[in-house]
């Protein structure tokens, strides 16, 4: 006799989003979203995602990868304390916590200049690390103000907001004195690039470490918008690099060359 099962309400709400996904999307969409398991809000933040940025399977596949649900809007800001609503929970969801960034060609260790070199050699990614929303403006941007030139290193604008983003990236642990001269380059911003369409500047510091308890204080004590976040990497293999290594069948068929010899 055949035994029945019998669906609670969490299952049946489970099992008709799972069918919600395949219509919308397709079957090769909701099979990536089958790996949000059980996590329904999990599952609707990348369906929305997929939906609002027109992302390919691929796409998809490699945020769930990232665990882009997690960090999303997760960096630590004031941005409550300096921007008005809703700018402030637009461009908290803006941030990432950790950014991951895809290089290539970066060594173990390297200085920042290394970094954002690498960080810059494809725009497409970088932009897609950012996230929706941002055009690049210039690497190393050169701002002078009262006679003096800052160099931003790595300048965005966020399209929703109207605002410039400058963005200091840093290799080691958060240093309070980071923060100061962020808001160097957030007022000159201000002062130079903006015109009277543009919002005030937001500031972003990346770093290694963020020290979550002090950047929270600190910021709370400055009434300009700045952001801390940590950062990872995600090293690409030169696609020249990659047709320099031998395929599985080359290496079995070493191997299997390697235990004739030894049998001799």
């Amino acid at each position: 006799m055949r035994k029945s099962v019998r669906l609670d309400s969490s299952d049946t709400r489970v099992a008709n989003f799972g069918l919600t996904c395949a219509c919308a999307l397709g079957t090769s969409y909701a099979n990536h979203i089958d790996k949000c398991g059980w996590d329904v809000a999990k599952a609707l933040f990348y369906v929305r995602k997929t939906v609002e940025n027109g992302w390919s399977r691929n796409v998809l596949a490699v945020e769930i990868a990232g665990d882009l649900y997690s960090r999303q809007g997760k960096a630590v800001t004031n941005f409550s304390l300096t921007l008005p609503e809703p700018d402030s929970d637009l461009a908290q969801q803006l941030t990432k916590d950790p950014y991951i960034f895809e290089v290539q060609g970066l060594a173990e260790k390297y200085r920042e200049t290394e970094l954002t070199d690498a960080m810059c050699s494809n725009i497409i990614r970088l932009l897609n690390s950012m996230g929706r929303g941002f055009a690049f403006v210039g690497r190393e941007y050169a701002v002078e103000l009262e006679g003096k030139e800052y160099r931003i290193d790595l300048l965005f604008y966020c399209i929703p907001l109207h605002r410039y983003f400058a963005v200091e990236v840093k290799t080691d642990e958060f240093e309070p004195y980071y923060l100061g001269q962020l808001q160097g380059y957030v007022a000159a911003c201000d002062m130079v690039l903006n015109t009277p369409q543009e919002n005030p500047a937001i500031g972003l510091l990346v770093c290694r470490g963020k020290n979550a308890p002090l950047a929270k204080y600190l910021l709370g004590k400055i009434d300009m918008p700045i952001g801390v976040s940590d950062y990872e990497l995600l090293r690409k293999v030169p696609d020249d690099f990659k047709s320099k290594l031998p395929t599985i069948e080359e290496i079995e068929a070493e191997l299997a060359n390697m235990e004739k010899g030894d049998g001799k």
